[in-house]
């Protein structure tokens, strides 16, 4: 007995101390970007759709008139997460991430708490001077399951491959 009451005594507080692990939320700060389209409004308009549409993303609102598009993806599985998003709660000492969103939805689904999925939002203020478009880009992510959700900060990887993608398909528009 005595055996077993050891090895369990110590894996139970390595258990213990593991959880205590002190965490706090990941600030959110603001994710703006500014870039310059050298096309006019219409070319860049089209640019902009057909890259969001090949990026799999929702139009959510379009103003022409006004330079505003919305786009939305609604379904990011926890391994477009892991890609895009830092993991909203970090370890309050040297500011790690506490797991991944891979991992919080393993958790999760054992739980009983649902999948953990993530909504990103990016809003495209647009405006011309007849040559080129200035574009100013903001994204908002979210991210959570049954029981909680988070805002949570974009790694730029979606919002810089929108941009580069929205460049080349300009350039190679304007080289033919």
């Amino acid at each position: 007995m005595k055996k077993i009451v050891l090895p369990a005594f110590i894996l139970f507080s390595i258990l213990f101390i593991a959880s205590c692990t002190k965490t706090q939320l990941r600030p959110v700060e603001n994710n703006l970007q500014d870039f310059t389209i050298p096309a006019n409004r219409d070319a860049s308009f089209t640019a902009m759709l057909s890259v969001a549409q090949a990026m799999g993303l929702q139009v959510d609102v379009i103003e022409k008139a006004s330079g505003l598009i919305q786009f939305k993806n609604t379904a990011l599985s926890p391994i477009q997460l892991d890609k895009y998003c830092h993991y909203p709660v970090i370890k309050s000492e040297g500011g790690a991430p506490f797991s991944t969103y891979t991992e919080w939805n393993t958790r999760s689904l054992e739980g009983k708490g649902g999948a953990v999925a993530g909504t990103a939002t990016i809003t495209l203020l647009t405006s011309d001077d007849g040559t080129n478009t200035r574009v100013s880009m903001r994204s908002k992510w979210v991210v959570g399951n049954l029981a909680i959700s988070y805002e949570c900060q974009s790694k730029n990887v979606l919002e810089e491959d929108f941009k580069k993608t929205v460049l080349d398909v300009v350039r190679r528009a304007r080289n033919k």
